[in-house]
């Protein structure tokens, strides 16, 4: 089904994309490798992009439909590649696909930051925990020490002398 509703912004320039792109709240791009102002590779137009926004969804959609093509604009960061022109079912189900693994990708990435703030947290505790055993095992030694210091003095005694029995007489 075609139920689907999506935000559709047309930038027919790559300067516009881009400047639109570094505002970062889109998803996916719909890219045609010949945008009139951009003089480089196809190649290049997708890393552009890819480098304006990292987590962009990119979905070629031209009319270069070869092997090579292909190839190169999946390796150049895009997610999905379609030949013009470009049936509307497929683009909404690559849509759908891409903006999916995008945001499995985002929240992976979000993720991982915790565990790494995590890590590092639970590395700063890990060491406070040993320094603070060390000094409680330096603590302890120090009082062994001088335990045994105490109990090798002589210890004086009152000496007791039984009480002479008086005799009582009557």
């Amino acid at each position: 089904s075609t139920d689907a509703t999506y935000d559709v912004e047309v930038a027919g320039r790559l300067e516009a994309a881009l400047r639109r792109l570094s505002l970062g709240d889109i998803e996916a791009v719909l890219l045609d490798l010949t945008l009139p102002d951009w003089k480089g590779t196809k190649e290049d137009v997708i890393r552009q992009v890819r480098v304006v926004a990292p987590t962009v969804g990119i979905i070629v959609v031209t009319g270069w439909g070869d092997d090579g093509t292909q190839l190169a604009a999946r390796s150049a960061g895009a997610d999905e590649f379609m030949t013009k022109p470009a049936d509307p079912f497929d683009m909404i189900a690559k849509l759908r696909l891409t903006v999916g693994h995008r945001r499995i990708a985002i929240d992976h990435h979000q993720i991982e930051k915790t565990f790494q703030h995590m890590g590092v947290k639970i590395a700063e505790f890990t060491e406070l925990l040993e320094q603070g055993t060390a000094a409680l095992e330096k603590a302890k030694a120090a009082n062994d020490v001088g335990k045994k210091k105490r109990s090798i003095r002589p210890i004086s005694r009152p000496s007791i002398s039984p009480m002479p029995r008086e005799t009582a007489v009557m």
